[in-house]
């Protein structure tokens, strides 16, 4: 599981993140991500999406052989 589900603050209230939180998952065959959560007019914009993985992907490909 990926999500927290014991209560956090108050007893009934469940979890939820708060600004400066440090987030990590992880799996053995892709490795970590770690992050920390803010409010979204503090973050910067995302803007590497599918495409932008997809084209990474295939210029880091590319390269090895």
């Amino acid at each position: 599981m990926f999500a927290p589900t014991k209560d956090r603050d108050k007893e009934g209230l469940g979890f939820t993140h708060k600004r400066g939180d440090q987030v990590t998952i992880s799996a053995s065959h892709l490795g970590t991500l770690t992050n920390w959560t803010n409010t979204c007019d503090k973050i910067p914009k995302w803007k590497f999406g599918i495409n932008a993985f997809t084209n990474y992907i295939v210029k880091r490909n590319s390269k090895k052989s």
